[in-house]
């Protein structure tokens, strides 16, 4: 197939995700298995959002298993955008289930760990567990504020607060490794 010619099916399927069709919709998902990139993780997200049940699962199904480095990046940038909030914690386990490092991310998750929900929070504990890549000092630095700066604000009795305190034992340990 030429580079051409799959530059249009792409297009094609990006216009399909926001059919007020659901068949189209589950259509394009389906197809976008074989031709995902980091261009169609923002399309697939929305329509995560505005989406059926069934949509719903198509699109983790295809974001779960996305293994495009590129995607990790754009999965990164999704969880730190306003649009996405409600669909946060599907993001972060979007990253841990593709195997994604996100250590870019890491000042992100910490937010997320005393800011966000509990099973925000728990997914980005998660994330952050398998992490075995080198963190950048200013990013770890980062996050380690944040932590301690959420961790000393949160109530004793707040269910985040051990999962912020093992996010911040980690990141403690892996800033005494490097």
């Amino acid at each position: 197939m030429s580079k051409e010619n799959e530059k249009k099916i792409k297009e094609e399927l990006r216009k399909q995700l926001f059919s007020t069709q659901e068949e189209l919709v589950l259509d394009a998902i389906e197809k976008t298995r074989n031709y995902a990139d980091a261009s169609f993780v923002e399309p697939l997200l929305l329509a995560h959002m505005s989406g059926s049940e069934e949509v719903k699962l198509g699109v983790d199904a295809v974001l779960n298993e996305l293994k495009i480095s590129d995607a990790e990046t754009s999965l990164i940038e999704a969880l730190d955008d306003e649009r996405f909030l409600e669909i946060r914690e599907r993001i972060i386990s979007y990253l841990w289930n593709s195997g994604f490092q996100a250590v870019e991310a890491i000042a992100s998750l910490a937010k997320i760990a005393v800011n966000g929900s509990y099973m925000e929070a728990f997914e980005a504990l998660t994330v952050v567990e398998q992490m075995t890549e080198e963190i950048q000092e200013a990013h770890l630095l980062e996050a380690l504020i944040e932590l301690r700066s959420g961790i000393s604000e949160m109530d004793k009795e707040d269910p985040r607060q051990p999962i912020a305190v093992s996010m911040l034992q980690i990141l403690t340990d892996i800033e005494a490794q490097q």
